[in-house]
């Protein structure tokens, strides 16, 4: 009789998790998705589309630099010059491709994100994110599996499975060997919905990285006052940008840079000839870090998700305690009152979340996806850091401002100002009203 009720009762339980499972929902479908759109730049809102090519091109010039009586020393070369210079040096056929000219660009006809930084940037790197993980193939995959395991019947089906491991134990070494593939980046098998999102992750983070490195490379370059070196150096980011985005969206970036170069203006007071310590750098870094981490909504949400598993009241916590131990208690009686029991522990389990077992593999899944937002915001960080000061003493005002504004969108205006002293744009302002001023008390006298 003992034989005949254990496999009854444990297809009533299966049977009844199948339809309660019927009330899931694909709020983890919403929140990834939802992360990756403000994991991208950074930034605390969603872009806007941008209607009207001359509108935006108005609006972009008058919010990305604004006219002042400074020039710049010396005008960026034109593409003349260093298509010539290219040809007679015998580069590569990625550095030839390259035209360096000031003019319209496609990009501004997408969308321009709101967002703490300079608005070019940001959309530069949105818009080159979105297109390079559109054309990898590993983030193909991990959607394709994120897409099959959030419907409704993939998620009762692992709740079945999961109450079913909690009866009879099928799964074996699997847990432990799947936590360790996944602690140590051996292995990432796209099983679940918790490592298609993890996958997904790391693969765009991994991508914004990229596009970052590259762009504020052609930046870089396109600030350099040798023709032979702006070449070099812009051809190199040209280059890799190409094998994420393909040639035509890489030269669309160039051309859009060239174009946002050309309309800076950086008086020369603006640069500072003071070193900073290696103290003072790695309080400067911890300062943007923290910021960022602190500003970062995906972290805040994941953060969120994780607080579920470990901020338990004193209450929950004894509850738990005298439920699944009183329960595991009577499963040892040896009678129709064991497998009651164990029905009922299993229950028990399914309605807090599931089997233990599957709660630390996903606050695992969890915790590597915040690891690889963490060092995302760590690298960036240290690029912008190092970069602002290179740009301060080689005199390079693309580089700068680019250094800056990759500040600003991660750990806000505030911090650019904390860390940097001031603004570039308070800064220009500040030196503009003390010439104004100076140009007054001439007249006056």
């Amino acid at each position: 009789m003992k034989n005949a009720f254990i496999p009854k009762a444990t297809s009533v339980l299966i049977s009844g998790l199948l339809v309660s499972g019927l009330q899931l929902t694909k709020a983890s479908a919403n929140d990834l998705i939802a992360s990756q759109s403000a994991a991208t730049i950074n930034a605390a809102n969603t872009s806007k589309a941008v209607e009207g090519k001359s509108a935006l091109d108005d609006k972009a010039a008058a919010s990305v630099t604004e006219e002042s009586e400074f020039e710049e020393p010396e005008e960026a070369a034109n593409w003349t010059a260093i298509h010539g210079n290219l040809n007679r040096s015998g580069q590569s056929k990625a550095a030839a491709m390259v035209r360096i000219e000031p003019g319209t660009s496609r990009l501004l006809e997408a969308s321009i994100d709101i967002s703490d930084g300079d608005p070019v940037i940001n959309s530069q790197i949105k818009l080159l994110t979105d297109d390079a993980l559109s054309k990898n193939s590993k983030m193909k995959d991990a959607k394709a599996a994120f897409e099959r395991y959030s419907t409704v019947s993939s998620q009762s089906a692992a709740k079945s499975r999961d109450a079913l491991n909690i009866l009879i134990a099928y799964r074996g070494f699997a847990s432990s060997k799947e936590a360790g593939d996944i602690l140590l980046d051996e292995k990432l098998r796209l099983n679940g919905l918790p490592a298609s999102e993890l996958a997904m992750q790391k693969e765009l983070d991994s991508t914004n990285s990229a596009v970052v490195e590259n762009l504020m490379q052609i930046a870089m370059g396109l600030g350099l006052k040798d023709v032979n070196s702006q070449t070099e150096v812009v051809a190199g980011g040209f280059k890799n940008l190409s094998a994420l985005v393909g040639a035509e969206a890489a030269q669309n970036s160039v051309d859009t840079l060239a174009s946002w170069h050309k309309r800076l203006r950086m008086p020369e007071k603006v640069y500072k000839t003071s070193i900073w310590s290696p103290a003072e750098q790695q309080e400067k870094l911890r300062i943007i870090q923290e910021a960022a981490l602190n500003r970062d909504p995906f972290i805040s949400k994941v953060t969120g998700k994780m607080h579920k598993y470990n901020k338990k009241s004193k209450v929950s916590m004894a509850a738990g305690h005298v439920i699944e131990g009183g329960l595991g208690v009577a499963c040892l009686v040896p009678s129709a009152i064991g497998p009651a029991a164990q029905i009922a522990l299993t229950g028990f389990e399914m309605a807090t979340g599931g089997s233990e077992e599957n709660k630390l593999l996903k606050q695992i899944y969890l915790s590597k996806r915040l690891e690889s937002r963490t060092l995302l915001i760590k690298e960036k960080a240290a690029l912008a850091l190092q970069n602002y000061q290179m740009g301060m003493m080689t005199k390079n005002p693309a580089l700068l401002t680019f250094a800056e504004s990759l500040v600003a969108q991660m750990a806000g205006d505030e911090v650019v100002r904390k860390v940097f002293g001031q603004t570039l744009a308070d800064l220009k302002l500040e030196l503009k009203s003390a010439s104004l001023g100076n140009g007054s008390n001439t007249i006056s006298k």
